[in-house]
């Protein structure tokens, strides 16, 4: 059966519709069936030196599309590394500061227990983010504590 306009293939498709059980968009939205001719054109068409250079300059492209891939990792990098600069406060503790530290983690703590310890006196800075202290009578710890570690006393 030949279909002649798009009027008959609606109406012819409404009747299938209503047996299906399908909205008439679906029925005018699918995809059409393809006559065996037009699947099979580029089998014609075929050229095995066509083939062979549309390979070469696929090859040729490749390193250009690493590179476009490759960039726009780095710049999506970028803009996390610079959200993230946005949201994070730095920490620094001057000589003489006073701060509370961490509990011990290789102390058995209990579930009342406080959390953190002190208050101590910042007495070095070792780097970055690392600092000596020294207890309120003046012994200094046996270690540096990290900034994570430490926050600030208010007394």
């Amino acid at each position: 059966m030949v279909v002649n306009s798009k009027a008959e293939r609606y109406r012819n498709g409404v009747k299938a519709c209503a047996l299906r059980k399908d909205s008439p968009q679906w029925l005018i939205l699918r995809p059409m069936g393809k006559l065996r001719s037009q699947i099979a054109s580029w089998v014609m068409n075929f050229s095995e030196e066509c083939n062979e250079n549309l390979l070469r300059e696929n090859l040729d492209l490749i390193e250009e599309l690493r590179e476009k891939a490759f960039l726009r990792v780095q710049r999506y990098k970028n803009i996390m590394i610079s959200s993230y600069n946005k949201r994070v406060k730095s920490q620094n503790f001057q000589v003489g500061d006073l701060v509370l530290r961490r509990a011990d983690a290789l102390k058995p703590i209990g579930k009342l227990d406080p959390t953190w310890e002190g208050p101590y006196k910042v007495t070095s800075v070792i780097g970055k983010g690392a600092y000596e202290q020294e207890d309120p009578e003046g012994r200094s710890l046996p270690r540096p504590w990290n900034v994570h570690n430490l926050k600030k006393y208010f007394p």
